[in-house]
């Protein structure tokens, strides 16, 4: 079997959650013997192509490009839509480009219509992100539930290499993107009065945001490391007190994930699929409520870690079992044995 993978021209350099989705379900599918080829924003030639797999249905208008190209050569699609609906944080933030965002994600609202009725088979990450497809867009296209999930690499974290290097001790962590749909500056102001360090990793997607979250008055000492490898960040999930999401929707957040596989206690958004993979061994917050965030965060500190919820990340949030199932629903499509 040959297949095409493809996701937004921009997946290369801006890596987010459905960039590495793509890439590591690809390595578990050529781990079971299929050929993949990845693409990027366009694909040059179906000659071969058994089926293509587009990603992310947030970003329409590159996904709806390869979609027709696919369906002119003849080639079955399938989606993982990696999808929520994002009014609600469009209609909070206060940022004119989230403003124009607004207008441009209630106008390119056909376009995901099209796509989730006439591929020929989903693979959303979640229950509640199949639940919202069928609530927003009625009849979709066949579908079944793909997770995401967390690489192995994650589970052997050595937190000394952390503390170490960075002579931190107790700290809570949040890894992501800094931008206003992560809700960073909600975090610091939420945690503002607490004696502990808070801890960002990831690159500046907003520079303005940033500068704002840098500039917040607090107790709390607040430290921002850009970008690690998976190495490096495995040892800071490995030795945070607790990992924070407090994002306006996670399907379910790949940190999260990473995070749970490393020990560490879960705070994450009550927005999107997260209940579906932590069910009641995470705190949930209200991404809009500060009293929300800091009381979820405060009840994490107080806990235990579960030590079942790294297990169970560990046995069904695996990209091995991502790409068996993967296989499975491409072996539907095309009519095969499975």
């Amino acid at each position: 079997m040959r297949v095409i993978l493809g996701n937004r021209a921009t997946s290369p350099t801006v890596l987010g959650g459905d960039a590495i989705q793509q890439r590591k379900t690809g390595e578990a599918l050529e781990r079971l013997g299929v050929e993949v080829v990845l693409a990027h924003g366009e694909i040059k030639t179906f000659k071969g192509i058994d089926l293509v797999h587009l990603f992310n249905i947030i970003p329409v208008e590159n996904t709806l490009t390869l979609f027709k190209q696919a369906k002119a050569a003849g080639v079955p699609v399938v989606l993982s839509p990696i999808y929520w609906d994002a009014t609600e944080f469009l209609m909070h933030t206060q940022s004119k480009r989230e403003r124009d965002y607004l207008e441009w994600w209630q106008r390119t609202r056909g376009q995901r219509l099209l796509l989730v009725r006439e591929a020929d088979y989903l693979l959303p990450n979640g229950v509640a992100e199949a639940e919202l497809l069928i609530r927003e867009f009625g009849t979709i296209a066949p579908y079944q539930i793909v997770p995401n999930a967390a690489d192995k690499i994650f589970y052997y974290g050595n937190p000394e290499r952390f503390r170490r290097r960075y002579k931190q001790r107790k700290f809570i962590l949040c890894v992501g993107r800094i931008c206003r749909r992560k809700n960073q500056l909600s975090l610091i102001r939420a945690l503002q009065n607490l004696d502990i360090d808070l801890v960002f990793v990831g690159p500046v997607d907003d520079y303005p945001y940033y500068r704002e979250c840098r500039n917040e008055k607090t107790r709390c000492h607040v430290h921002f490391i850009d970008t690690m490898d998976q190495y490096e960040l495995s040892s800071v999930y490995a030795a945070a007190e607790v990992h924070v999401l407090p994002s306006w929707y996670e399907t379910p957040g790949l940190a999260s994930l990473e995070a749970a596989l490393a020990g560490c206690k879960i705070v994450t958004t009550g927005r999107g699929t997260a209940r579906d993979y932590f069910g009641d061994a995470a705190w949930y917050c209200e991404p809009g409520d500060l009293d929300s965030i800091r009381l979820a965060v405060q009840n994490a500190l107080s806990h235990p870690v579960d030590r079942g919820l790294r297990e169970k990340i560990r046995q069904n949030y695996n990209w091995d079992r991502v790409g068996r199932l993967t296989l499975t629903a491409y072996q539907h499509v095309l009519g095969l044995k499975v």
